[in-house]
């Protein structure tokens, strides 16, 4: 019994603290070696507001752009797990004009930067990941949640890490260009300016090779976004949850920060997403996305049992 218990020791520390990889969603992703805030340090996000007033809770700054991503009903039936039904009727009265047939998967790419758990010091990590919003994960027919199958996340980051922005789910270790920033800067042969962000999968260099593409341009000044700041504060604070039976995602973000005020202010664009597995079944191009790009507070203290999270509809007023 002895030589059991302390083989099985030996076992773990060998895959999780010597061989340098985890397995998260059966995908292996780096165990980050040093502190990757020294390795990945954003200079272009400002720090983290909360982690003084908030010790006990998980913190951060998340900066990049959220996309509404039309997509046929029929493959959102195939992603979103079959008994739970979809909330049409919700974003449909908040997006009167999105084209019939079709279902508002949203794309996350984003910097999440001076991230504090658990009284370590702050990392910075990417991520990129497809919501699957509106879901009746309660069967109350009111509670509006998000399905997340699959993650993209940068390499050199902590089992913590993974574990608490990334479980239950199928994660894919990847190399983001930019490095640890949120967006990268270019101008199109019009000279017009674009903000792009590419993802590789992780192969140990790279070799751009992108199969995950997003570029966008700043919509034109004085015109108005399709979607308003309301509608980005309802869709990014939906609770999340992936193939755990009990457990769910809060991850509270605030827009009431000076984060996401005066020269900080959201920025809304237009542009196309290239996107593959683990995403999507099949490699799909979509154009005209509607996105914003900001930076906002993370403040948490996930996971919560799902079932305690019936008739949520959002953050406090004011934020």
């Amino acid at each position: 019994m002895y030589f059991s218990t302390v083989f099985i020791a030996i076992l773990f520390l060998y895959l999780v603290g010597f061989s340098g990889s985890v397995v998260s969603g059966a995908q292996p992703i780096s165990i980050a070696k040093s502190d990757p805030l020294h390795e990945c340090p954003s200079i272009e996000t400002q720090p983290n507001l909360l982690f003084t007033t908030k010790p006990d809770h998980v913190t951060g700054v998340m900066n990049g752009t959220w996309a509404v991503v039309p997509i046929e009903m029929p493959l959102a039936r195939r992603i979103i797990p079959a008994e739970y039904k979809i909330l049409e009727k919700s974003y449909r009265a908040l997006m009167p004009d999105f084209p019939a047939g079709q279902y508002p998967a949203l794309l996350q790419l984003e910097l999440y930067h001076d991230v504090r758990m658990q009284g370590r010091p702050g990392v910075d990590f990417q991520r990129a990941s497809l919501y699957f919003t509106f879901v009746d994960r309660l069967g109350d027919g009111y509670t509006a949640m998000a399905y997340i199958n699959a993650t993209r996340m940068s390499t050199d980051i902590s089992f913590q890490v993974v574990n608490h922005f990334a479980p239950d789910h199928y994660i894919m270790a990847s190399i983001f260009k930019p490095r640890c920033e949120a967006y990268d800067y270019g101008k199109t042969s019009a000279q017009e300016d674009f903000r792009s962000v590419e993802v590789e999968k992780y192969s140990g260099i790279w070799e751009d090779a992108a199969d995950f593409v997003a570029v966008f341009s700043a919509i034109a000044v004085g015109a108005k976004p399709v979607y308003p700041l309301e509608f980005w504060k309802n869709v990014t604070n939906q609770p999340v949850f992936s193939n755990n039976e009990f457990t769910c995602k809060n991850h509270i973000r605030l827009f009431n920060t000076s984060l996401s005020k005066d020269q900080f202010a959201p920025t809304y664009h237009t542009g196309s997403l290239t996107a593959n597995e683990p995403f999507l079944p099949d490699l799909g191009t979509f154009e005209e996305t509607q996105a914003i790009q900001l930076a906002t507070v993370l403040a948490d203290d996930n996971p919560v049992l799902c079932d305690t999270l019936k008739g949520y509809s959002g953050t406090k007023p004011g934020n």
